[in-house]
């Protein structure tokens, strides 16, 4: 997604389009523009720029819904935190029930010892072909990878990821249809184009080690 800056008189924004696919499709090629999507502009006290939510979209979802976890592997549930432990070449993972076409999660994570972990999109029941958006503390790296299962992951976007030296992230991901624009730290926002998303399950994971995923919410 590329954009122009503007301001409202008190904040400044950024705006850019999030391509359409060719015949509506994830399997084809980005067409030219699509749909808009707006972040805001923070610029920190060196003169570095970050993005964040804007408050009239994040003010929109307020209505708390209650999550149902359909099936999972190397899960414990805590009260709202979900931590994952996967076990060997097992990722663990939780899947949630299917959602309407436009929603927020919101949720604090600690990576406490792994280091690639996500969340998943598109999972259906069997989970066998799903859209993961996939944080890579090795790599430093957010990517959106398309994983089949059996098969090795395809990356279709990536984009730098800064980890903090605690690990720890505070994520809001809102959902429309079929973008998907994920917010990190108040650092960083990276949009996709997922079309299976559109009343399917999703997911958080991890490939490996333990992560947990606190104060999980999902929000209409």
């Amino acid at each position: 997604m590329q954009g122009e800056p503007f301001s409202d008189g008190a904040n400044r924004y950024i705006m850019g389009w999030c391509p359409t696919k060719n015949k509506n499709s994830d399997s084809n090629v980005f067409d030219w523009a699509g749909s808009l999507v707006t972040h805001r502009l923070i610029q920190h006290s060196d003169g570095t720029f970050a993005v964040a939510i804007p408050d009239g979209v994040n003010d929109k979802f307020n209505v708390n819904e209650a999550l149902q976890s359909v099936s999972n592997f190397g899960m414990t549930k805590q009260g709202d935190a979900y931590v994952l432990k996967a076990n060997g070449s097992q990722k663990a993972f939780s899947v949630f029930d299917r959602r309407a076409d436009v929603f927020k999660i919101k949720t604090h994570i600690k990576a406490t010892t792994s280091s690639q972990f996500g969340f998943e999109f598109g999972a259906c029941g069997t989970r066998n072909e799903v859209f993961a958006l996939v944080f890579d503390l090795a790599k430093n790296q957010l990517r959106l990878d398309k994983v089949i299962k059996n098969s090795a992951p395809l990356n279709l976007t990536q984009l730098p990821l800064k980890v903090p030296a605690n690990k720890e992230f505070d994520v809001t991901i809102v959902s429309e249809n079929s973008v998907c624009v994920i917010y990190i730290n108040n650092e960083i926002a990276f949009t996709n184009r997922i079309y299976k998303m559109n009343r399917n399950p999703w997911a958080v994971f991890a490939d490996n080690g333990e992560v947990t995923f606190s104060d999980l919410k999902i929000f209409k």
